[in-house]
């Protein structure tokens, strides 16, 4: 292995659209080298290179020229191998796996071998493996199923999960897959969303991602419905959410720095609020000036 973590640096950075598939094999080869490296960064850096190298080939070889769908199952069932026989020297590479799992689509022909891994670490985990990042990840990955009321009522048990993990990916599915005419609609998982989030912080981001993601928040209608949804949810909930690495997406105030970038009467509410940094964040969000906005600058400073 190179001495230097910047050799693993210069790596990182190969296009990995731009290779072929045995120049793939060749790069999580190396890339796979650095699972052992002293560095936790490292590790972690390295597992999303291969989750990503080996889960997104199938869009860059798209073609008369691309490989035969074995080729996928055989590269999943490899990088299934190599990230559970590293995390036996270091417990932390296959819990960040699973988290960056939460980016990534296996293929069709990918997700059975994958859902298969997570049921089987699920019931039987290593040592030190939280099985609540297994089945919360599982969640995330889980197709919607034909009877969506049936899917939907299972998620919103999980709302009250004690794992923010789990709670947060039953959320990021609520969102990702109800509709204004499904059983439960949107409207309602939004008022039950708001409810529980208030009580227990952690669900409205991850339930408003997959929206967000979408393209719904440039949309002036729905940035009008859920801007102050989410203001009022800043301001009544009890206390903050949990860290970043324990949530399947931003929480609420990552958004609301978007969804409020041209609004100077937001930027005071959220000063008025106490959310100094959220205000700087979100008055500055725009590269270009934003009419009203300069005032607020200064008073978020002075505050800050």
């Amino acid at each position: 292995m190179p001495a230097t973590p910047q050799a693993y640096l210069d790596l990182r950075q190969t296009p990995l659209y731009e290779l072929s598939p045995a120049e793939t094999i060749a790069f999580c080869s190396a890339v796979a080298d650095w699972l052992g490296h002293d560095e936790p960064r490292i590790r972690d850096d390295a597992a999303e290179r291969l989750a990503t190298a080996v889960l997104w080939e199938r869009h860059w070889g798209e073609g008369s020229d691309a490989p035969p769908p074995s080729h996928y199952v055989e590269r999943v069932d490899w990088l299934l191998a190599t990230i559970e026989s590293a995390n036996q020297r270091h417990p932390d590479i296959l819990p960040s796996f699973i988290r960056h799992l939460r980016y990534h689509t296996p293929s069709r022909q990918q997700l059975p071998r994958v859902l298969a891994r997570l049921d089987r670490l699920e019931h039987q985990p290593p040592a030190g493996l939280d099985i609540n990042l297994v089945l919360g990840t599982r969640i995330l990955l889980t197709p919607p199923a034909p009877d969506w009321s049936e899917q939907a009522a299972a998620r919103i048990a999980l709302l009250d999960h004690p794992s923010n993990w789990v709670r947060g990916c039953a959320a990021m599915m609520l969102g990702n897959w109800s509709e204004d005419d499904t059983a439960p609609n949107r409207a309602d998982l939004f008022a039950l969303i708001g409810e529980k989030e208030i009580a227990r912080p952690g669900i409205a981001g991850p339930f408003w991602s997959p929206s967000h993601a979408g393209g719904d928040w440039a949309d002036a209608a729905w940035a009008a419905t859920v801007t102050p949804w989410m203001m009022d949810l800043l301001e009544r909930r009890n206390g903050p959410p949990p860290s970043f690495e324990d949530m399947p997406s931003n929480d609420i105030e990552f958004f609301l720095h978007e969804l409020c970038s041209t609004s100077p009467a937001m930027v005071d509410r959220m000063l008025a609020g106490g959310f100094i940094e959220l205000a700087l964040m979100t008055a500055t969000e725009m590269h270009g000036p934003i009419e009203g906005m300069q005032p607020r600058l200064g008073n978020s400073r002075q505050e800050h």
